[in-house]
């Protein structure tokens, strides 16, 4: 991703990631705007809604999970077949 798509991408998202109130008012804001949220290799992932595809990391955005969860709560996520990723459990 080139720079000026991620400074895009980071201005659209990254209000979200700052206000939202827990992690299912997240997931519902980003969904609104055709983001998902998902967990790879131990890191959550900003997906394209429509596709799964990966766009880029919480910590790309500025927003890693490890910030996320000391503000949101640790997330619920049940693992998907192989252990190295999956999903949040809603």
């Amino acid at each position: 991703m080139n720079s000026e798509a991620a400074a895009a991408l980071r201005s659209v998202v990254a209000p979200i990631f700052r206000t939202a109130g827990d992690w299912r008012e997240l997931q519902k804001k980003l969904a609104a705007k055709g983001f998902g949220l998902t967990f790879r290799k131990g890191h959550m992932v900003l997906t394209d809604i429509a596709t799964g595809v990966a766009i880029c990391t919480g910590k790309f955005l500025g927003t890693p999970l490890k910030e996320m969860s000391a503000r949101l709560g640790r997330p619920q996520i049940v693992a998907l077949p192989g252990g190295l990723s999956g999903d949040f459990l809603h």
